[in-house]
């Protein structure tokens, strides 16, 4: 994808599915803002990080309307409740 999007999970060593997971997630939010013209999307991810179905999605820069609800859609896909979602703005 040429971004460098950091990938943590809880008990990665011994869990990969859930970096695999987040593979997907970028994968699935990648293709949404694709269809959607957003070419700016993944620029403004700084990390994705999974803690037992809690995905938490960190931003460099303030995500504009519907960039949040990619996430949304994505983390149900991977069967997980879209409410378990935080987004967070980190300073560079």
């Amino acid at each position: 994808m040429g971004f460098d999007i950091k990938l943590t999970a809880y008990s990665q060593e011994s869990e990969s599915y859930r970096i695999d997971r987040l593979n997907r997630v970028v994968g699935y939010v990648s293709a949404l803002a694709e269809h959607y013209g957003n070419n700016d999307l993944l620029k403004k991810l700084v990390s994705l990080h999974d803690h037992k179905g809690e995905l938490t999605v960190e931003w460099n820069n303030e995500p504009v309307a519907g960039e949040k609800e990619y996430f949304a859609k994505a983390w149900a896909n991977m069967c997980e409740p879209s409410e378990n979602i935080t987004h967070k703005v980190v300073s560079k």
